[in-house]
């Protein structure tokens, strides 16, 4: 089997040794892996993701190991510091990096690459230096977000770092349309295209269950989902996962109590799960959250992997009316709000048609099979793979 190398934060739950958790780009990066060994590719993993233990300058060595029978990932070496000197496995990481890919890859020889703003220093670095065609995941533009986009980081530098890609994954049109000026090979995929075969489960207690699963910060969806308890009855439980430190989640938990007082409906915080829990935990549900902020600029191109995450496990999606959501090939399948008002959340949920036939583990399959077929068109056509 040909291997082809990655370049991305990836987060493996079973390795020993604490690095940072990059849980949304993981997700991604499993499902391009995925793609590509069905393609017929094996996948070397390159993450460059930063230790995180705190046991007093201990050296860590860099780890490499089979995922399983067609991957591998490597992690970079560093040290067990005190949060404060954190930054110094950051550095380690990243010039290990440069120099792993300086060294292990080939010219001309493909990598795909995750965009990350962390690492487009060390990407436009090894350009200039070494000829590597590079097929990147983007799906999201950092320019978008206020903590990002600065004097020196601004959209026509991301466009120019952008300018240097051979191929693209988009996570939408909108993105292509912006950044893609050398009309470079593209495909466009709203992130995980995952989907679970299952047979049918419940809660056993004949309430329609509605599963809110992201960041539990206040105005990304969480607080406004439970909001919604308080205009539906008896027959509804409202779930909230994700994970997050103690000073997020336990104001959440303290909020939740209060609207239960006050709500027929009930609201409970179920935790982080993953893996398998995760998706047997979403198949008991039938609704999707996919609540966020409207007026969020990086909204018109940002497209939120929960849709298809919700969709991929049967439940049906309910969302503000986002236009890359709204525009994207999954829009028809949405139930749309055209507010963030909770009331009219709830109205839109306790008037859904149970009996329309809608089978949201065969549309994902489908855009399952066409972004696979895609991807291997482009591999063969364009890069001769």
């Amino acid at each position: 089997m040909k291997k082809i190398k990655f370049i991305t934060y990836y987060s493996d739950f079973n390795n020993p040794i604490n690095r940072t958790n990059t849980a949304p780009a993981t997700e991604v990066s499993k499902f391009i892996v995925e793609l590509l060994n069905e393609c017929g590719y094996g996948v070397d993993i390159i993450a460059p993701n930063i230790i995180k233990e705190r046991d007093n300058s201990k050296l860590y060595k860099t780890q490499k190991y089979n995922l399983d029978e067609n991957n591998t990932i490597i992690y970079p070496w560093g040290f067990g510091l005190k949060k404060k000197l954190g930054k110094i496995n950051a550095i380690i990481s990243m010039i290990w990096l440069f120099f792993y890919v300086l060294f292990r890859v080939k010219n001309n020889e493909l990598c795909f690459v995750y965009h990350s703003y962390l690492i487009i220093p060390v990407i436009k670095a090894l350009v200039k230096i070494k000829k590597i065609k590079l097929f990147m995941w983007v799906g999201e533009l950092y320019t978008n977000y206020n903590k990002y986009n600065n004097k020196k980081f601004t959209l026509e530098y991301e466009k120019q770092y952008l300018s240097k890609v051979d191929s693209f994954i988009f996570s939408s049109y909108a993105i292509e349309k912006v950044v893609n000026v050398n009309k470079a090979p593209y495909l466009v995929f709203p992130g995980t295209l995952h989907y679970e075969e299952f047979e049918p489960s419940n809660f056993g207690d004949g309430k329609i269950h509605i599963v809110y699963a992201g960041n539990l910060n206040k105005n990304k969806g969480a607080w406004e989902t439970v909001d919604c308890a308080e205009f539906l009855d008896e027959n509804y439980h409202i779930h909230i996962l994700g994970h997050d430190s103690k000073a997020v989640v336990d104001p959440l938990k303290k909020y939740i109590e209060e609207v239960n007082k006050k709500s027929k409906a009930s609201v409970t915080y179920d935790g982080f799960k993953s893996g398998e829990e995760f998706y047997s935990f979403l198949q008991k549900c039938q609704v999707g959250s996919a609540f966020q902020n409207q007026s969020k600029e990086y909204n018109y191109a940002s497209f939120p992997s929960k849709v298809q995450l919700y969709m991929g496990n049967g439940l049906r999606v309910i969302s503000p009316r986002i236009k890359v959501i709204e525009d994207s090939d999954y829009g028809k399948y949405i139930y749309f709000t055209d507010t963030q008002s909770p009331e009219e959340f709830a109205n839109i949920i306790k008037n859904m048609d149970w009996d329309d036939g809608y089978n949201g583990v065969e549309i994902i399959k489908q855009f399952h099979e066409r972004a696979k077929n895609e991807l291997y068109s482009v591999l063969k056509d364009c890069f001769k793979l």
